[in-house]
């Protein structure tokens, strides 16, 4: 149930959200693979292969408090689980590690200019 004015969207932000608790644990809940990202778009990747429409509540506003950190962990995380989610909810695995590499090469020099400028 969602007003008219609600938006349908991709997916869902683990920083806020609301699901019914048996519709999280029917679909699994959060994989405990993951740490620290992507358990919220693995997440929205089941709710979508059983249908389920992730909305956006237009008359909500949640305030995220979000910090830049360039730390070795959470570059860690963040690739590892880009790919580890790549592998699990991609048909053709192949190629889209091949995206993500290149993504990754190309991004290097941009993340090192923002790192240099930072410090």
């Amino acid at each position: 149930m969602h007003n008219k004015t609600d938006k349908e969207i991709m997916g869902l932000t683990g920083s806020a959200f609301i699901i019914g608790r048996q519709l999280f644990l029917d679909t699994g809940g959060f994989d405990e693979d993951y740490f620290l990202y992507y358990e919220d778009a693995d997440l929205s990747c089941r709710l979508r292969q059983k249908s389920i429409e992730i909305v956006r509540a237009e008359n909500v506003q949640v305030r995220h408090k979000h910090s830049f950190s360039s730390s070795k962990i959470k570059r860690f995380y963040l690739q590892r689980n880009r790919i580890l989610f790549a592998v699990k909810n991609s048909k053709n695995t192949g190629i889209t590690l091949l995206k993500l590499f290149v993504t990754d090469m190309l991004m290097m020099p941009i993340q090192a200019l923002r790192q240099h400028s930072l410090a």
